[in-house]
């Protein structure tokens, strides 16, 4: 039996607004105060770095004239894309992670309410919401924010598959394109963006208008890398060492100056940086 309270706040719309408003304070406040206490340095994981050398002729590369593999190209386009309108303005690629992030609850939103009902809605927004590790990485220049922001659109976009005519259509088409910005965000969602297609399975045509875009640009970044390292990189170079980390690093040293110990005396790690499979 629902509560008073609980129906209280969960009637109707009347919380989802200030839920969504509250939220946005949060990441701003968090994001200003993080940007201006230089917690982590916005090229910290090197997607900045990518930007700006691609914006000054370098190429889409760590060091200038090194073509890389080691970052798939969503989240550095995303940031070339903002400094070739605004400049270098880290300020203003924060305030669209806080925005896409406050985006992504009213996703939330809308998708709870169109499988169960609107309480259901507000209460999926007003958890994502206040969510610390949401507001935690709209701070900071990681992929994270983009790409659940990018999955969120997919599973919207996905609820509309069985709609009529073009809107349906349109929903295929629509979430195509999110599961291939989410596969080269992250290429470890590559294989959700392609069994995420299953439902699909029984109509050609949209299939068709989902598939299009996942093979067409997901395969010219794989053909580029394939190319350059001479071997097949389906979405980076940089998948390999992660899990390599996982299997020598004990979980409690993860994250610790232990790891870095445990590293720098691997001769495995060592030579596999040494040959510049990181790149």
């Amino acid at each position: 039996m629902t509560t008073p309270v609980f129906s209280l706040l969960l009637r109707k719309q009347g919380l989802l607004w200030p839920a969504l408003a509250l939220g946005l304070s949060l990441r701003l406040g968090y994001a200003s105060y993080a940007h201006s206490k230089s917690y982590i340095p916005t090229s910290s994981d090197g997607y900045e770095t990518i930007a700006l050398n691609l914006l000054s002729g370098g190429g889409y590369a760590l060091e200038p004239g090194k073509p890389t593999s080691m970052r798939e190209p969503a989240f550095p386009l995303f940031i070339a894309g903002v400094y070739a309108a605004a400049g270098r303005a880290p300020w203003l690629i924060l305030l669209l992670q806080c925005l896409m992030s406050t985006a992504t609850a009213g996703m939330l939103f809308l998708f709870g309410r169109k499988l169960f009902d609107e309480r259901v809605g507000v209460l999926a927004a007003i958890i994502y919401s206040l969510y610390p590790q949401a507001i935690y990485y709209s701070g900071y220049f990681f992929r994270e924010t983009l790409s659940t922001f990018i999955v969120t659109g997919f599973i919207w976009a996905s609820a509309h598959w069985k709609d009529e005519k073009k809107a349906g259509d349109l929903a295929a088409f629509a979430a195509g394109v999110c599961a291939m910005i989410a596969g080269l965000t992250n290429s470890g969602l590559m294989p959700a963006a392609v069994f995420g297609g299953l439902g699909l399975l029984f109509r050609p045509k949209r299939l068709a208008l989902y598939a299009a875009p996942i093979l067409l640009v997901c395969g010219l970044w794989t053909a580029r890398n394939t190319a350059l390292q001479g071997r097949l990189v389906l979405g980076s170079t940089h998948g390999g060492e992660e899990f390599y980390q996982a299997l020598i690093v004990p979980p409690n040293d993860l994250g610790t100056i232990r790891q870095t110990q445990i590293l720098a005396a691997d001769p495995e790690f060592n030579a596999y940086a040494s040959a510049g499979e990181g790149e």
